[in-house]
């Protein structure tokens, strides 16, 4: 700080250099001395100590420097109180005004330059964002697996901070989406992942953020995904998320640990069967013989099933002879007969529309069988109501003949 005051009184015209800062103003020693009409200011306040003068480095007009001694505030009143003379009240008056104008101003002054920082700390702060943001799009484009989180001005309901994360295999909509919702969205990472729903539930399971989760209300719609920042920072959460991601994502590494993981199973299957704790090797070796066989004889039950067999020769029937769309005979299996009233295919009793159909024609009557020889009594209906063969489901019962029973 470096300003030049005047002060006029009693036809007195003196300028007085304030030197220092707006909490500690200092004032020239030699302006005081010539105001109050002290011939020699400096023998007046030897005895001065470092909290009521100072000695500033100043340049003089010749350009020198040199070392000019200023009083504080504390020392100019203690200077003014030693005064006798009428012109030291006005004196202190003057000075009083001017401490307070200084620090007025001053603080007007430095939280405008506080504000100014602050707007200038914050632009910066987004343009770091939006260059940030723009950088993790252009990394994840569409049917690019990922797991993000970003920033919301939106607050919990008891005001706390919050972040949004989730999983997406296209990045720039669902950020356009977020952005759109919530007040203020900014993305501040993403992670590529193979398994991304996967990760996002593990991120829900991990227990920095088990506790940490929010729901808000937006719209009448509950928002969820969201969690409390109070008490951690975005480091944290990359760090946790990462740690996550190498815990849970697939990798050779992984793969190797899981077959270490394997061996050391079996060796503990083997050590518990020879403490009759559990199935015995010879038991286990006789169950892969069985799987073994079975497998064979199902691939031979597919292979006769799947095969497309040709139409049974038709014979002429010595009951009935049905007709053809011309009018000439039509040959009919000995054990299927057409009824010449009706035009329907007599079968083991029962009337069909068609010798062959689809799978649906066969279950509802419409047809004897299908074009892969599948009956009615071949098929069944599955648990989600479609009709399928009864061979095909040979592997899955298969599948479950092998069961290791725990002896306790």
């Amino acid at each position: 700080m470096d300003i030049v005051k005047a002060f006029n009184a009693n036809d007195l015209h003196t300028e007085i250099i304030i030197k220092g800062t707006v909490t500690d103003p200092l004032f020239r020693a030699s302006d005081v001395g010539a105001i109050l009409d002290i011939n020699n200011i400096r023998m007046s306040i030897t005895d001065f100590d470092e909290s009521e003068k100072r000695a500033v480095s100043t340049t003089d007009s010749t350009g020198r420097m040199q070392e000019v001694t200023f009083l504080t505030e504390k020392g100019l009143y203690k200077v003014l109180f030693r005064s006798r003379k009428p012109i030291a009240q006005k004196f202190q008056n003057w000075v009083c005004e001017v401490v307070k104008e200084i620090r007025l101003t001053g603080i007007y002054k430095m939280q405008n330059e506080i504000n100014k920082a602050i707007e200038e700390k914050n632009e910066a702060i987004e343009v770091k964002n939006k260059i940030r943001e723009k950088t993790l799009i252009e990394h994840f484009p569409s049917n690019v697996q990922c797991v993000y989180y970003g920033t919301i001005d939106n607050k919990s309901e008891k005001g706390e901070r919050l972040i949004k994360f989730g999983n997406s295999n296209c990045l720039k909509n669902r950020i356009y989406s977020h952005k759109k919702t919530y007040q203020n969205f900014r993305l501040i990472n993403a992670f590529k992942v193979e398994n991304k729903l996967q990760i996002e539930n593990a991120i829900k399971e991990h227990p920095l953020f088990i506790e940490r989760q929010r729901t808000i209300m937006i719209k009448k719609h509950n928002f969820t995904e969201l969690i409390n920042m109070e008490g951690t920072s975005e480091s944290v959460v990359d760090e946790s998320i990462r740690e996550i991601i190498r815990t849970v994502e697939y990798s050779p590494e992984k793969y190797l640990k899981l077959l270490e993981e394997n061996r050391e199973l079996k060796k503990q299957l083997c050590y518990a069967s020879t403490l009759g704790l559990g199935p015995t090797p010879d038991y286990i070796s006789s169950l892969n013989k069985e799987i073994k066989e079975l497998k064979e004889e199902n691939i031979k039950i597919i292979k006769k099933y799947h095969t497309r067999v040709s139409d049974p020769p038709l014979t002429p029937s010595n009951s009935i002879q049905g007709k053809g769309s011309e009018g000439t005979a039509c040959p009919l299996n000995k054990n299927i007969t057409r009824d010449n009233i009706d035009g329907k295919y007599h079968v083991e009793g029962n009337k069909f529309e068609k010798i062959r159909g689809t799978r649906e024609e066969v279950w509802s009557g419409t047809a004897y069988q299908t074009t892969g020889e599948l009956k009615k009594i071949d098929l069944e209906l599955n648990k989600h109501g479609k009709i399928v063969s009864k061979i095909k489901l040979i592997t899955a019962r298969l599948t479950n003949n092998f069961i290791i029973k725990r002896v306790d």
